[in-house]
């Protein structure tokens, strides 16, 4: 613990009031990554296995494989509910809220069915807990921090963990302020890099005293605001049959309190990643290897490929989404 000091230069300064979550240490442990919350909810529950969707980043298969977690991949179908899963009694599954849009209903839906479940929260971060199963939080994919994760659930047994120390690679953050973050991408990765090899750590005490800084409702509603102005202008082209599943009477998108992390337009068209990245659109093709897999299947398959992931964060407004939906309708 480092000790009280007096005087010298000062410090980042952070306007500290509070974190989104903050339940009690039976509920609630602070960590690294996501991939840390999901393995602590193995640990914790005690699992034997875990059922995985298929669609899913690797770094999780290879988390449970280094940690000795033996797994299992299912499959969806294109409303993202589990196919074929049947789960023994110290099994579980992991369903991932794909995009952040999935409902409230729908997560009470899987918890009820399954019972041993792990909500992947990694891309809902304002997800409200179902408190009776496990719910892991990922927090870089929403803030500006290298690091930081939430895992919640009652009755949660608090591990000894080591603290990260994320400063040392931080300074992409700052970089990009001044630079942009192309300019600070390599520095990312670098960063992407040092919390994967880290393992499972405590949350570090950098991100935790920047999550206390954030204006979490003006988060929310500038990202509601922009996933309305995308859908509005491209739900004629979004072939994603989840999104229309939550159309209203005037074609627009029911929500609830769902907060999304991107706005998932899905549209097979080859070159239009490579075009919309040419005009400094960056839109990654999430998770490669479902699309070479012979075992997945034709929607996962297709997920791989043609889902393009826009940004909708607090970055942006109403501007900077007419400005994406120009450069699609251009190329489409």
């Amino acid at each position: 613990m480092k000790k009280k000091e007096y005087g010298g230069y000062l410090p980042l300064e952070l306007n500290r009031k509070t974190e989104y979550f903050n339940y009690d240490n039976d509920c609630m442990i602070r960590l690294n990554c996501g991939r840390s919350a999901i393995l602590c909810a193995v640990f914790d529950a005690g699992y034997k296995k875990i059922h995985l969707p298929f669609y899913t980043c690797q770094s999780v298969s290879e988390a449970c494989r280094q940690y000795g977690i033996p797994y299992e991949y299912y499959h969806i179908d294109d409303r993202f509910r589990p196919l074929h899963v049947r789960l023994k009694e110290d099994e579980a599954i992991l369903w991932t809220n794909y995009f952040g849009i999935g409902s409230r209903n729908r997560e009470e839906q899987i918890a009820a069915e399954y019972g041993n479940v792990i909500l992947d929260h990694t891309q809902a971060f304002f997800a409200e807990p179902v408190m009776d199963v496990y719910n892991a939080y990922s927090c870089r994919k929403f803030f500006g921090v290298s690091d930081g994760a939430y895992l919640i659930h009652r009755g949660l047994r608090q591990r000894e963990l080591q603290q990260d120390v994320s400063s040392p690679t931080a300074q992409y953050l700052m970089q990009s302020v001044e630079a942009g973050t192309n300019a600070a991408y390599h520095n990312s990765l670098e960063n992407e890099k040092r919390v994967e090899r880290a393992g499972i750590l405590q949350m570090s005490e950098l991100t935790r005293q920047i999550l206390q800084s954030v204006e979490y409702e003006t988060v929310k509603k500038v990202r509601k605001q922009n996933f309305f102005y995308l859908h509005q202008r491209l739900k004629a082209l979004n072939q994603l049959d989840a999104l229309a599943d939550r159309a209203d009477a005037d074609g627009g998108y029911r929500i609830q309190d769902e907060v999304p992390m991107v706005y998932p337009f899905l549209y097979e068209c080859d070159g239009l990643r490579e075009y919309l990245i040419s005009h400094c659109i960056y839109v990654p093709q999430w998770w490669k290897w479902v699309a070479g897999s012979p075992e997945a299947g034709a929607f996962e398959r297709t997920l791989s490929q043609y889902l393009f992931a826009l940004p909708i964060d607090q970055r942006y407004d109403e501007a900077d989404m007419e400005q994406i939906c120009r450069v699609i309708l251009n190329y489409v």
